[in-house]
């Protein structure tokens, strides 16, 4: 290189005056879950398909010492910027340079340094799109990317106080051979040229060679160099602008993109440098969900690509075919669309945003469902109706009304083949004489399964609870079943018109001949017997000698108070009125229990199904029990 790299601001020339740059304005709230997914989703995105490993990305909090960035120089224009900002009147934007300027003053400047491996770098065009140009949507040779370099490469300016980021790349072409190259890049604002030019200048610079050209190979320092193929991206004076955000990192990378973890097509190694570097792998997501984000919706569809077979859906226009995960029992009750790179795009139950989910049924119980296409095309053409932050789907992303028009009745189709799946699903868990207790995975032993932790199929009985006051009995069951409780989630179809419209068919009405295997009828109470027992479903399981677990939906408001006890039947049932409790904890979920008088009481704080593990004061082994 002629001469050493610099700051290069141009100047304004006349041209748009920025005071702060709206582009980043997508990523301020809850910037570290933002910034975790559009990095690893330009990592994912730029996969070596050469390569048979996994995309390697690294997050590791560093510090970089201010001559290697020049800090002098930089905050030159930083103290430019703040003079503007008082003279106008800008407080906020005036404290935001302060504190600039008090990074830019010591010696060593915290840094955020990302690596991957096992990408092709920012060959071509992909350095220009990434790094210099702003808006610019960069379309990948192979697959079916997430993102595209368009406005989500700000979300890395967030975390910077100094909204400044240094890239590198390494890669290899057949032209040049082995190619290296770094560029610094600062977001500020419009301001004054430092040199007392009088001119004005423009809010973006760069810290280049004179010539414009990036710093290549050997000139790099040696702490932006990568040793392998791939992108570095340094995020200088890193400000996380939270006290866990090594656990915020760690949540937002398993909820996002648990599927390509579990498929081994991605880890991520996380080092904050105060602990242990955290390897997040297929090997260790288990755990890690049970650390960082046990209660949260994307451990349902977790578990949903981990233990439950993907069902093919037939095949659509446009879209091909969809697989289709669906876990019963468990589950927030929601349809997850993750991308072919394996990141989960949407869950939402609005289908203005999330066209893919299906109205729940009021009978279908609890469920988790993961779709995902099974060819690059149908996932490109998903892609092309996705939002900037790529975290919905909306048919208001086409510009063409007739574009919408059909895009509307394929999205339709594909709901309703999803619908028919957890249709099919959901009878089976109604009817079948085994369930899948995977509510219940971590209380049972290793020695099981080691390799699948719960994972097994067990003979469950649902108990029948007490309805009748003491001393009232219960009359013979009636034939009415209940009445369908209301679905709790209805949502209006919000597809726009369509020419030739095919509507979702409604559901058929009930058989003449009765079910097979018919669900059990609660019994109809004597006048003056007490109201509807507060649990539904119910399921005991003994999972020591005095140890086991209570397994329930509540039927109440939530905030209604549950309270409930062991009582003996069979030939026990006269020996003792009940068995008290000594302990109880919840396993899911952020209920309030506590045991009072050998009783468990419980307020529940949503309608969700409660798991409850309880330690007796007697053995309940081999013993039958009814909740009393």
């Amino acid at each position: 290189m002629g001469s050493s790299p610099k700051w290069h601001f141009p100047p304004r020339s006349g041209g748009i005056d920025y005071v702060q740059n709206p582009s980043s304005a997508h990523f301020r709230d809850n910037p570290i879950p933002k910034l975790v997914r559009e990095i690893v989703q330009n990592s994912v995105d730029a996969r070596d398909r050469d390569l048979a490993g996994p995309v390697v990305v690294r997050f590791q909090s560093t510090d970089v010492p201010g001559t290697l960035i020049d800090a002098a120089q930089l905050a030159l224009h930083m103290k430019a910027c703040l003079d503007r900002a008082k003279t106008d009147g800008h407080p906020m934007v005036e404290e935001t340079y302060r504190n600039a300027m008090t990074v830019l003053n010591q010696d060593r400047i915290p840094c955020l340094r990302v690596t991957d491996s096992g990408t092709t770098g920012l060959s071509g065009s992909k350095w220009n799109a990434l790094v210099v140009q702003e808006g610019a949507v960069q379309k990948h040779d192979r697959g079916a990317p997430g993102g595209s370099y368009g406005i989500g490469k700000n979300a890395v300016f967030n975390v910077s106080r100094l909204h400044t980021v240094f890239y590198s790349t390494r890669f290899v072409n057949g032209r040049d051979g082995r190619v290296e190259k770094m560029q610094g890049k600062a977001t500020l604002m419009s301001h004054p040229d430092p040199s007392n030019t009088g001119s004005s200048l423009q809010h973006i610079g760069f810290y280049r060679g004179d010539d414009g050209s990036p710093i290549l190979t050997t000139d790099i320092p040696e702490f932006f160099r990568l040793p392998e193929p791939g992108t570095g991206v340094f995020i200088i004076g890193f400000d996380p602008r939270s006290p866990n955000w090594l656990g915020e990192m760690t949540a937002a990378v398993i909820e996002n993109y648990f599927l390509a973890i579990h498929r081994k097509e991605l880890i991520v190694e996380i080092d904050s440098g105060a602990t242990d570097p955290t390897s997040i792998t297929h090997e260790t997501i288990d755990q890690l969900f049970s650390e960082y984000a046990d209660g949260a919706d994307a451990y349902a569809y977790y578990r949903a690509i981990r233990d439950t077979e993907v069902t093919v859906a037939k095949r659509l226009p446009r879209i091909g075919e969809l697989g289709v995960h669906v876990s019963i029992g468990l589950g927030p009750r929601r349809v997850a669309y993750v991308n072919r790179n394996g990141m989960l795009v949407t869950d939402s139950r609005e289908q203005t945003v999330n066209p893919l989910a299906p109205r729940g049924k009021s009978l279908w119980p609890d469920y988790g469902v993961v779709v995902t296409p099974t060819s690059d095309y149908g996932d490109a053409w998903i892609r092309t109706m996705e939002n900037p932050s790529h975290d919905a789907i909306s048919l208001q992303q086409l510009f063409d009304e007739p574009a919408r028009q059909k895009a509307g009745k394929i999205l339709r189709d594909a709901r309703r083949v999803i619908k028919e799946i957890i249709d099919r699903k959901a009878a089976i868990d109604r009817y079948g004489d085994i369930s899948n207790l995977d509510e219940l995975a971590i209380l049972f032993p290793d020695e099981l399964d080691p390799d699948r932790r719960g994972n097994r199929e067990l003979p469950v009985v649902d108990l029948t609870l007490p309805q009748e006051r003491r001393g009232h009995q219960p009359e013979p069951p009636g034939p009415e079943p209940d009445p369908p409780s209301p679905d709790p989630d209805p949502e209006p179809d919000p597809d726009p018109p369509d020419p030739d419209p095919i509507p979702d068919p409604p559901d058929p009405d009930p058989s003449p001949n009765p079910d097979p295997d018919p669900p059990p009828v609660p019994p109809t109470p004597n006048p003056g017997s007490s109201k509807r027992h507060p649990m539904g479903s119910v399921r005991f399981i003994p999972t020591g000698d005095r140890e086991a677990v209570v397994a329930f939906t509540p039927t109440g408001d939530p905030g209604e108070e549950i309270l409930f006890s062991l009582v003996p039947q069979g030939g026990e049932r006269d020996k003792l009125d009940r068995i008290n409790l000594l302990s109880a904890r919840i396993v899911d979920g952020d209920h309030k229990v506590k045991v009072a008088d050998g009783r468990v009481l419980i307020v529940p704080q949503s309608a969700s199904r409660i798991t409850v593990a309880i330690v007796a004061a007697r053995t309940v082994r081999d013993l039958a029990v009814r909740i009393g």
